[in-house]
């Protein structure tokens, strides 16, 4: 049981760490839309590929912060149903669903997975505004992403498993 909860802290501390980098790029995002339009106005210059480098930089902060908003709670939630539940049916309930979300997301991630390798594969690339970049890195990201939220996930509904357990080992 400590080597498990090892394991979920460590995975949990990756998780923030992907966070941390999704805030990052919003604060790179930021700084080099602000700059480019500074150089415009001001100076008369525009940063070549801007557009380009905010495109990758809101899919890094789109979907690397997914598992820590999952595993912190902060998703959008509807409860209006959940209210009518004891605490302990809210549990099992809630565990019903991570279970569903899961099974969905797995999907989702096989199939992005999918398409980024047919891209990598296919040497497909997208005009942006000034190069001519690769398709498979901004999907690969999502793949990323979509990972640590399915971890996340796992964690959660381990979580809620040993939870029911402790709860109907203390009733017994």
């Amino acid at each position: 049981m400590k080597n498990l909860q090892q394991i979920l802290l460590r995975t949990e501390y990756i998780i923030r760490i992907f966070s941390i980098v999704a805030t990052l790029s919003i604060c790179l995002t930021l700084l080099l839309i602000c700059i480019d339009i500074l150089g415009r106005s001001v100076f008369g210059f525009a940063i070549q590929g801007a557009a380009e480098v905010s495109e990758y930089l809101l899919v890094v902060l789109g979907f690397f912060g997914l598992g820590y908003a999952q595993l912190t709670g902060i998703h959008v939630k509807a409860e209006i149903l959940s209210s009518w539940f004891t605490p302990r049916s809210q549990k099992i309930v809630d565990t019903l669903i991570l279970l569903l979300v899961t099974a969905f997301f797995i999907v989702m991630t096989w199939q992005i997975g999918k398409e980024t390798y047919r891209d990598w594969q296919g040497k497909v690339s997208q005009w942006g505004m000034v190069w001519l970049l690769p398709a498979w890195p901004k999907s690969f990201i999502a793949f990323i992403g979509c990972i640590f939220l399915i971890i996340s996930f796992l964690i959660q509904l381990l979580r809620n498993i040993l939870r029911l357990d402790k709860k109907e080992s203390k009733e017994t």
